[in-house]
């Protein structure tokens, strides 16, 4: 019986010292980020997907961000993924969503390094994404799931990617006429363009099918390159922006008189928006300083050259910066930014209130119900 005994224990620490040895093998592979050549039963490890600038990035013919020079609109081009072949990077924009994580159609499972735009399906260039869920996405948006939260993410067309060394041409212009592969517009008469032509053709260079613009509606056109002088005159750019100039700096003027009056409806804008009220709070001026012109903010915004929509994006990217300080109320998701100088509060309301509002740096929300 102790002769059983012996053996046995001998079989036992052979077997450890075996093992042990092979779990040095695979610590030493894990280290180098190797796969791994053996696992027990208690330990098992798969190391992550990393792409370096040292191996797969140089191989499959990576951009550096910095080299890109992404030209759009108020979306990041720092948080990137790529999904079903097309680009997207995260929304200053805010989101109500009411879907479900049941109905996700896809993850996005793979990491490259920070500076690097995705080029493969799934893959995304910052960690906080990977493993989010796409619940939805289409040629315009799409919708991730994680951290518990839905975010919304704006495709980046590629063909708007200008190399860093080409300065883009931009101006504002009233749609007058369009298809799905091309708009005429109308420049704004303050406009260079205009001085060309009172009227330009711009061919999008692809078919945009069931997705109109809006004739009426104010664009903001950025191009590369030469204006045909022809009549219309043509300029072949994809990138059209509803939401004006996104460098845009405010400046107000405080009132003797701490009181709320309405400046305009967003209809009085553009029909295709939603209803709803711009409103000044203890204020007599507010301007805006655009493309090195200071302007009052309602002929900005009749002009075109920003939107009460690109106001909010631009809070809720200057929120997300940490340039500023904002909240959220629990009264259905309104929104309010604290700025040095102004406030800026954009109901969302319960009620159906979609007002904006802006006041001077003490203003809160119970102000305006008074």
């Amino acid at each position: 019986m102790k002769k059983i005994l012996k053996i046995v224990i001998c079989i036992l620490i052979a077997l450890t010292i075996g093992l042990g040895i092979l779990y040095v093998i695979d610590r030493d592979r894990m280290k180098n980020n190797k796969p791994v050549v053996f696992s027990t039963w208690w330990y098992k490890y798969s190391p992550p997907l990393q792409i370096t600038e040292q191996n797969n990035i140089n191989s499959k013919n990576y951009t550096k961000i910095e080299e890109a020079n992404f030209k759009v609109g108020e979306v990041s081009t720092d948080i990137l993924v790529r999904y079903n072949d097309m680009l997207y990077g995260k929304s200053y924009g805010m989101i109500d969503y009411a879907g479900s994580i049941n109905s996700a159609i896809g993850i996005i499972d793979k990491i490259i390094d920070s500076q690097y735009v995705p080029i493969i399906n799934g893959e995304t260039n910052t960690k906080e994404l990977l493993n989010s869920l796409v619940i939805e996405a289409n040629e315009k948006t799409m919708v991730l799931y994680y951290n518990n939260a839905f975010v919304l993410f704006e495709r980046i067309k590629e063909d708007t990617i200008i190399a860093s060394n080409e300065e883009l041409n931009t101006f504002i212009g009233t749609i007058l006429e369009e298809t799905t592969t091309y708009m005429i517009v109308e420049p704004n008469q303050d406009e260079d363009e205009r001085k060309i032509s009172d009227k330009i053709k711009i061919n999008y260079g692809t078919d945009h099918k069931d997705y109109l613009y809006g004739v009426g509606r104010k664009v903001l056109i950025s191009y590369a390159g030469y204006i045909k002088e022809t009549y219309p005159a043509q300029i072949d750019t994809n990138n059209i922006s509803t939401d004006g100039y996104s460098n845009f700096e405010i400046i107000v003027k405080t009132s003797d008189n701490v009181s709320k009056k309405k400046i305009l409806n967003s209809k009085d804008l553009n029909e295709y928006d939603e209803d709803y009220n711009l409103y000044y709070y203890g204020l007599d001026e507010v301007n805006i300083k655009v493309n090195n012109k200071t302007l009052p903010l309602e002929q900005a915004l009749k002009d075109g050259k920003i939107t009460l929509a690109g106001i909010i994006q631009k809070a809720n990217k200057d929120l997300n910066a940490k340039i500023i300080t904002g909240d959220m109320y629990k009264d259905g998701g309104s929104m309010i930014y604290w700025y040095e100088d102004y406030t800026v509060l954009k109901y969302h309301n319960l009620n159906g209130n979609r007002d904006v509002y802006i006041g001077i740096p003490q203003m809160n929300i119970n102000d305006l119900s008074k």
